[in-house]
């Protein structure tokens, strides 16, 4: 079974300590989008920028992975992504070139 995620490293977002009368806002996301089939894995960079929310602001220290996933679906040409790494796993599996040592 293939399974897609976020890959979220820790202090991967940035935030602005002030914003619109808002303290620590997130302004930037930098994840990774994974493929992994049970044996192998690979990533593609990603990274999004935010707008300061005008509503539905979320304090810092209450954001979870499912709120930053979101926003990263939202950001993201998620199929794309998805259908580039399916790309990229097949060809770690069944490579279409390799490299063979010199036959002298």
């Amino acid at each position: 079974m293939t399974n897609f995620q976020w890959v979220i490293p820790q202090d991967s977002m940035v935030t602005a300590k002030s914003l619109d009368g808002l303290t620590d806002v997130v302004v930037t996301v930098n994840a990774y989008r994974e493929i992994y089939d049970g044996t192998t894995s690979t990533q593609i960079p990603v990274c999004i920028g935010l707008t300061s929310p005008a509503e539905g602001f979320i304090p810092y220290d209450q954001l979870t992975k499912d709120i930053v996933d979101g926003w990263l679906d939202a950001g993201t040409d998620k199929e794309a992504i998805d259908a580039e790494l399916a790309v990229q796993l097949e060809n770690i599996k069944n490579p279409k070139v390799q490299v063979l040592p010199n036959p002298f």
